[in-house]
């Protein structure tokens, strides 16, 4: 298994006071409180889309100048995926997404050093171009192609235009099946 530290500043249950304070949650409120059982679970990428589209949908169609809406909860998640043997440069634009993600999360800048190139996966039909940690591409690179793999994975939001968003998730650790 190869596991670098999560992007958002996620390392366990003590973190849930600043993250809850920064989501403007209250923890007074326990079924709005982010559990830990939410946290790096079983997932698919199709159901984060799926849950997020219409508030997506909203934000870019309210702010059509902005043209993006990042994740307020990142749906940490365990993804069954195959890797697809591709790598490319990250996008200003999408390099710009992250930016603005780890500002909304307070991380520090240096940890968009840490993405560089991009990869492709597929989940079932689903063809997806996800950042990867610099640590991690070597790793992948090594691999063959449609290999099986669980990725540790965060959504950082998407931009776009409602009739072309481009979701955004970060690979932040794997582990081959």
């Amino acid at each position: 298994m190869s596991y670098r530290r999560r992007p958002d500043g996620f390392d366990g249950p003590k973190s849930l006071v600043s993250i809850s304070a920064l989501l403007g949650i209250a923890l007074a409120l326990p079924s709005l409180a982010p559990c830990q059982a939410d946290y790096d679970r079983p997932r698919s990428i199709a159901s984060v889309i799926a849950e997020q589209r219409d508030l997506v949908l909203q934000a870019v169609t309210a702010y059509p100048e902005r043209s993006f809406a990042l994740g307020g909860i990142s749906f940490p998640s365990l993804s069954s995926i195959q890797y697809m043997d591709s790598a490319r440069a990250i996008s200003p634009e999408r390099r710009d997404l992250i930016r603005r993600w780890l500002i909304s999360y307070e991380v520090g800048l240096e940890n968009l050093e840490s993405y560089q190139r991009e990869l492709l996966f597929r989940e079932d039909s689903l063809l997806v171009w996800m950042p990867v940690q610099s640590a991690l591409v070597a790793d992948f690179e090594r691999m063959g192609r449609r290999e099986s793999v669980t990725l540790f994975l965060v959504w950082v939001g998407a931009r776009g235009r409602p009739e072309n968003l481009d979701w955004l998730f970060i690979v932040y650790g794997f582990r081959s099946r």
